[in-house]
């Protein structure tokens, strides 16, 4: 195995493209990283006059590949999704309350605490380390209990876990089950491969010419090189940091190549939202000409349609269960032909001027409207299975015409992906952890836990002047 220390990110590139271009497979630490290679190649193609078609590269995310060569092992056991995973986690707590190991004070059974389960556990796995129920922490000893537990229920499951899944195919590269490629590339991400993907990594090159390739470490810059803006709030940061972005790019014609990296993930709805009102007011040197383009997009559990189509769910739990119903029934993903008068009917019940349970609240909804009745199926203290729970939302959502295709071409665009993003989330949670019983709040609380972590993808450009990214990108 060559390992080769580039430069810049600009060199690495350049390299992992001419591998490709020669025949090699190329391996990225993300699949957005690959998708910017594949994206730069294009360009290359384009440049160089090869028109028509031509032989896409092989570059791909090491996981994909490495999940491709699993498949074609036919091995008995697989990679879980991520609501079978928290589905077995939330066996496992249960397993481990009833054979004495309760979860530690201030710890509730819940799917986010399922899903916080399996990031330690990733963590671990990577690392190489193993908790053992008599190290001295309670929340230790607790986490390792439930963990025998989760281990002994994917054995009976036949379900594998990723460090299972590389450590099955390195066995197979080295006794001929699995084909190598011809000659590969592995990229680096920004921190040193663990212990169980350097074993990988060491096991392929025995099999196939494999060259590593990375950046060197770069030592922070001298605090009289960096200059610092103190910002009183987040949002002023933001707000500073996407001016003076606009600004350069003003300054140079629309020609400079620029970068806003926040540390703090979080940032980015923040920083999308300043970037947006700033650039409303700076008109762009060329018509249509794109000034940004953001990484990623926002989290999905966040996304008005989101929002607005598991609103049903926490109904009962509305301190102003009227103001809720106007919400859903005037939100712009209702049909806002099917509730004209809808005004009349709520106004009534906000003039009685007391609190108005959500009961009664549904119930004169479901005078006026009868294909709103099922809205009585979301009320506190009913428990049902979350197979019934998907499949209460989803009839209210067909009586609601949710989502309505309202708007412009590129609001109807992004509110389509996040659609499709809830939709295969709630197709997940009813196939893996239908049997599951909670209330309403419950399945708002296990469909939030699964969609953790998702982005709305957004239409944007690799090529934008400005580009909002992540450290790893």
């Amino acid at each position: 195995m060559d390992y080769r220390v580039l430069p810049t990110a600009r060199a690495m590139e350049a390299f992992a493209l001419d591998a490709a271009r020669a025949g090699a497979l190329v391996l990225t630490p993300t699949s957005r990283l690959a998708k910017r290679y594949r994206h730069a190649h294009r360009v290359v193609a384009r440049g160089a006059g090869e028109g028509g078609a031509w032989d896409p590269p092989e570059i791909m995310s090491l996981r994909r590949w490495v999940k491709q060569a699993y498949d074609g092992l036919w091995e008995p056991r697989a990679l879980p999704d991520k609501a079978a995973s928290l589905a077995l986690w939330a066996e496992a707590v249960e397993g481990a309350r009833k054979s004495g190991h309760a979860p530690p004070a201030g710890l509730q059974p819940s799917p986010s605490l399922c899903a916080g389960l399996q990031a330690a556990y990733d963590s671990l796995h990577r690392c190489g380390v193993r908790e053992e129920e008599r190290d001295s922490s309670d929340v230790s000893m607790w986490r390792a209990a439930v963990t025998s537990h989760f281990e002994r229920l994917c054995r009976e499951r036949g379900v594998a876990s990723w460090n299972e899944v590389l450590e099955a195919v390195r066995r197979a590269l080295l006794d001929g089950r699995a084909t190598p490629p011809e000659k590969a590339v592995a990229v680096l991400g920004p921190m040193p491969p663990d212990p169980p993907l350097e074993g990988f990594l060491a096991s392929l090159s025995d099999r196939t010419p494999l060259e590593v390739i990375g950046l060197p470490g770069v030592p922070p810059p001298s605090p009289q090189k960096a200059p610092c803006a103190v910002c009183a709030t987040p949002e002023q940061e933001c707000r500073a940091a996407c001016s003076r972005a606009l600004g350069e790019w003003n300054r140079s014609g629309g020609r400079a190549s620029l970068a806003i990296i926040p540390l703090d993930e979080s940032l980015f709805p923040l920083l999308h939202r300043c970037m947006d009102e700033l650039s409303g007011r700076r008109p762009p040197h060329e018509a249509g000409q794109t000034r940004y383009n953001l990484a990623w997009g926002p989290p999905l559990t966040g996304a008005p349609l989101f929002v607005a189509g598991t609103l049903p769910l926490v109904l009962g739990a509305q301190a102003d269960p009227v103001g809720a119903l106007a919400a859903l029934l005037r939100s712009p993903f209702s049909d806002p032909g099917r509730f004209d008068g809808f005004e009349e009917t709520l106004s009534r019940l906000w003039a009685r001027g007391e609190r108005v349970p959500a009961a009664r609240a549904v119930r004169e909804v479901a005078r006026r409207f009868p294909s709103l009745a099922a809205l009585g199926d979301f009320l506190p203290g009913k428990s049902a299975p979350l197979s019934l729970w998907v499949q209460r939302l989803r009839g209210l959502w067909g009586a609601l015409g949710f989502p309505w295709r309202g708007g412009s071409p590129v609001v109807r665009d992004r509110n389509a992906a996040a659609f499709a993003q809830l939709d295969e989330a709630l197709r997940s949670l009813e196939l893996r952890c239908g049997q599951a019983r909670t209330d309403a709040a419950g399945a708002l609380a296990w469909l939030t836990a699964l969609c953790e972590g998702q982005s709305v993808a957004e239409p944007g450009a690799e090529t934008a002047g400005i580009q909002l990214l992540t450290a790893a990108d």
